[in-house]
């Protein structure tokens, strides 16, 4: 089941860590609309309430991580902090969520943090992951406007009867240009057990989307899709290399450059780092002609994608050296950091006709 669409009214402005934002203006004169999409895993954004239904005993307050209202306050401030940081001018006109619990969390997130005046609405997956954490689309009416929502469920009880898989969040939504533009946010399963164990469940997750991709692009000539997500390997790896041929996707992330100049060369070389290794786990993948709408996309070795690495987002890794993002916990022991993954963006222009 979807949630339902909910729209925040608000024309406020908002200063916020220094940065200064605005609702969208287009002059008439514009010959086209830029929007910025993100992608960002909150890591673990539970409300601190049990909910009969999941296992999430350990965000509580007597839990093992001392889930208090103060620490959730704060972990939704760190959240509002990077989506709308992540702009420049304004907030991106959509961003796509993982590690989030539930609608209470996106309620609050959207209206009682410091990201209302941002006035985003959201869609919000409802699947069977033990934890209960799903994907969501924030957006801002004005620049998408969605008309279909769905969820594709994925089944890997095949593979092992203990093995779960979140279900895909598909979005169909006009854009101020009368553009439909498809977006599809996954979380895939992690590699918990081994690359060569959860290599399986994420290609059965891949098909399930590429599914969806190639009948989009079968009823619509030159579809404007955009996939994104958490897909728990890199580029290279075998699911998502997969959904890339079979699909004919263009995938951002193979170019995707830190926004700004890491210390060391070795530095933010990707959106999660493990045992000192980087990996670019976060990706965004783009039907041919969505990939026509970004800026720099006939320009050689232009970076597609922007691993959004803010100072603010990280700290210094002692056992590794260099840099790691600055997460909410270590282990158990609380950090009042952001996530354990950076945020990505990229930018795209769509021509008004």
């Amino acid at each position: 089941m979807i949630s339902p669409v909910r729209v925040i009214a608000c024309t406020a402005m908002v200063i916020l860590q220094g940065c200064l934002w605005f609702p969208l203006t287009v002059s008439a004169q514009s010959s086209a609309i830029p929007l910025r999409i993100g992608f960002f895993n909150a890591e673990n954004l539970f409300d601190c309430q049990h909910d009969s239904l999941t296992d999430d005993f350990e965000f509580l307050p007597d839990g093992r991580r001392r889930w208090t209202p103060a620490r959730y306050q704060t972990k939704l401030r760190r959240v509002a902090e990077v989506i709308a940081s992540m702009g420049d001018d304004e907030v991106p006109a959509i961003v796509g969520l993982c590690e989030v619990e539930n609608d209470r969390c996106l309620t609050d997130l959207t209206r009682h943090s410091p990201l209302h005046a941002a006035a985003y609405s959201y869609v919000m997956s409802h699947g069977d992951d033990p934890r209960g954490i799903d994907v969501a689309l924030l957006y801002r009416p004005a620049l998408f406007h969605p008309f279909c929502a769905d969820e594709h469920a994925v089944s890997v009880r095949a593979i092992h009867r203990n093995a779960h898989a979140r279900p895909v969040l598909h979005v169909s939504g006009r854009l101020p240009t009368g553009d439909t533009l498809d977006v599809l946010v996954c979380h895939w399963p992690s590699r918990l057990g081994g690359t060569r164990a959860s290599e399986p469940l994420r290609s059965v997750v891949a098909s399930v989307v590429q599914a969806v991709c190639d009948s989009l692009q079968t009823v619509r000539t030159k579809a404007l899709l955009l996939v994104m997500g958490d897909f728990n390997e890199p580029p290279s790896g075998h699911a998502v290399a997969q959904l890339e041929g079979g699909s004919h996707l263009v995938n951002l992330a193979r170019t995707a450059q830190p926004m700004y100049p890491p210390k060391r060369n070795s530095d933010c070389q990707g959106t999660y780092r493990y045992k000192g290794r980087w990996e670019k786990l976060d990706q965004m993948l783009v039907s041919p002609a969505l990939a026509a709408c970004i800026p720099a996309a006939n320009i050689t070795n232009a970076p597609f994608l922007t691993i959004y690495n803010a100072p603010f987002l990280l700290e210094h890794e002692p056992v590794y050296g260099g840099l790691r993002p600055r997460r909410t916990f270590l282990g158990l022991r609380y950090r009042s950091g952001y996530s354990d993954h950076l945020p990505i963006f990229a930018d795209f222009l769509f021509p008004l006709d």
